[in-house]
């Protein structure tokens, strides 16, 4: 069978958790458990916040380097280990995730320009499933911020970001598409302990392996149905307040208004159904402890 990730994120099951780190004057080499999900700073486009509470952590190699003009992180997510003979596919992910810094982020106006790229690999050298099984997908995003640091004592800061992204199926035929585009634009503005945010995404055959489902054109509830040239209108409210230095409590809502434009079903029909709603509100407490076992 192909592989799926969501074959093992059925139940309860327990899994090892492991970091080694090495850390040097501005680069950090990870092995084990990386600093996955949300920390990669992906846009919405290319992965789905909700993935850091349903997916298992990600394991393998991450080289994360800084310097006054790049934030860098590079990783290799090993999703599913095969050996000879084994019944499924082998599968690994690997990204980048940049941000070019045009000057200091502590400026009035910082400038940047995000570049962010993630291939997924399906199959193997010893893959004995079936011939033609091998499958590598790619999303990318590169595009433009400014940030406008206020510091005031309610108004913190203004964003705005334009990314261009794009989706290519080097291998495989596992979409129905084999390359599509799309563009996002976004903005949010800090206020306290309060962050709200605005999103606007559009886009052609494009599908997305880790994101968010309004942002692609497959659907991903009901089988063989496409969009064509959708559009998505995002609207998201989040509190969060530090505890120290290792707790945090927040709130989050998300609003999400889907413009599915022509949808084409399995069988070929056309038609033109109207917008849908989603909500999604959630409470989190994060904790991070941090306790010193030995001085050497």
């Amino acid at each position: 069978a192909l592989w799926k990730g969501e074959q093992y994120q059925k139940g309860a099951h327990l899994l090892p958790f492991f970091r080694a780190q090495i850390s040097m004057k501005s680069v950090d080499l990870i092995l084990g458990n990386i600093y996955g999900g949300s920390n990669h700073g992906l846009i919405a486009p290319l992965y789905n916040p909700e993935l850091n509470l349903t997916a298992d952590p990600e394991t393998g190699f991450q080289v994360l380097a800084g310097a006054p003009w790049i934030d860098l992180d590079a990783w290799i997510d090993w999703q599913s280990f095969i050996f000879r003979d084994d019944t499924h596919q082998e599968a690994f992910t690997v990204g980048l995730s940049t941000r070019f810094k045009l000057n200091a982020p502590s400026s009035t106006f910082h400038c940047y320009i995000p570049l962010q790229i993630l291939a997924q690999h399906r199959g193997g050298e010893i893959d004995t499933i079936r011939e033609s099984s091998v499958q590598t997908l790619m999303n990318g995003a590169v595009g433009a911020g400014v940030t406008w640091n206020i510091d005031r004592r309610i108004l913190k800061r203004v964003n705005v970001e334009l990314d261009a992204a794009g989706y290519y199926q080097q291998k495989g035929e596992l979409w129905p598409y084999h390359k599509g585009i799309g563009v996002y634009s976004s903005a949010f503005v800090d206020l306290g302990n309060f962050r709200v945010k605005m999103g606007h995404w559009i886009c052609n055959d494009f599908i997305t392996m880790f994101g968010i489902p309004y942002f692609g054109t497959v659907s991903t509830k009901k089988e063989g149905i496409t969009y064509d040239k959708p559009q998505t209108l995002l609207c998201s409210i989040e509190y969060s307040r530090m505890f120290g230095k290792h707790y945090a409590l927040g709130l989050k809502a998300d609003a999400y208004q889907f413009f599915p434009g022509t949808m084409r079903s399995a069988n070929g029909e056309l038609t033109s159904p109207g917008s849908t709603t989603s909500f999604s509100v959630g409470v989190y407490f994060r904790i991070n402890p941090s306790f010193l076992l030995k001085n050497f």
